[in-house]
């Protein structure tokens, strides 16, 4: 592993972006991540986090997978990558809101009700 490289503690106050890598605190595997075991995955199941890292950490077979990062671990679950853009609220847990948004250029977007928005 890189030592430059700076890897945040998992559960943060926020849902961070697709490619992030955490060191994860937590004795399980939380929603929306993976565990950075070097595993192969679908270029199209897991298209959102392939767009975001690419072929970095392996190409896979070269066509339809790529690899997650390899991450010597001394726990399970130690080292995680989230890969899903969005958590989106339920009807079982309707605190669970996104702390962020991707919209391509162009997009319309209706913010009606939104009391609290941060633009960066």
């Amino acid at each position: 592993m890189d030592p430059q490289l700076q890897i945040l503690p998992y559960p943060l106050a926020y849902l961070p972006p697709p490619g992030t890598i955490l060191h994860n605190t937590m004795n399980s595997l939380p929603e929306g991540f993976l565990v950075c075991d070097g595993a192969l995955l679908d270029r199209t199941e897991y298209s959102v986090l392939f767009q975001m890292i690419g072929t970095f950490y392996g190409s896979g077979d070269g066509v339809t997978t790529f690899q997650l990062p390899t991450i010597p671990m001394n726990v399970p679950y130690e080292y995680i990558i989230r890969y899903i853009l969005q958590v989106l609220p339920t009807p079982e847990d309707p605190e669970n809101v996104a702390s962020f948004l991707y919209l391509e250029e162009g997009s319309d977007v209706n913010l009606e009700g939104i009391t609290d928005l941060k633009l960066n």
